[in-house]
């Protein structure tokens, strides 16, 4: 049986490095089950789902930190997933900006109890308009029996606000 754990791995980004550590990572016994990367402003952070046999996790984890001593690991043990039914959904929320608007949308969804796999969110000044708009992409993996178009509403309802329009995405 092989032990399975989550490893987070961040730094300055440079040619090569993603290869270089999924390389390593199979050199030391491990393999990527799944991996999430983002790059921003010359910095990663690589997210690995990583299988190992339970006798290499110990020093595959120390070799990789040895090996890159400039990037930050972190790992911590991989949860089963939920066994209820779920399904994803695609959201784009467009507002005008506001101070606290991200914030107010993470508790928005934390409240619906939702599980937000990825956001991503802009704001970018409309000069026609003469104001800042708010722009934010969200997958979230939500119970399978969720009303795409009930729930738009429910979000646009708790960000109490005219201007909040939420899509849901084909």
């Amino acid at each position: 049986m092989n032990n399975v754990f989550i490893s987070a791995v961040t730094g300055n980004d440079s040619a090569g490095i993603i290869k270089a550590l999924a390389e390593t990572t199979r050199e030391l016994g491990g393999e990527w089950v799944t991996s999430k990367v983002m790059k921003l402003d010359g910095q990663f952070i690589a997210l690995m789902k990583v299988r190992v046999k339970p006798e290499e996790e110990n020093d595959l984890v120390a070799a990789l930190k040895a090996k890159y001593p400039e990037l930050l690991f972190t790992h911590s043990e991989a949860r089963p997933a939920p066994d209820r039914p779920a399904k994803q959904l695609k959201l784009e929320i467009d507002c005008k900006d506001r101070s606290g608007l991200t914030k107010d949308i993470n508790n928005t969804l934390s409240n619906l109890d939702l599980v937000v796999d990825h956001m991503e969110f802009h704001r970018m000044l409309v000069t026609t308009l003469g104001e800042t708009v708010y722009n934010a992409k969200l997958n979230l993996t939500v119970p399978a029996d969720t009303d795409s178009g009930d729930l738009a509403s429910e979000i646009e309802a708790m960000l109490t606000a005219d201007d909040v329009r939420v899509h849901v995405m084909a």
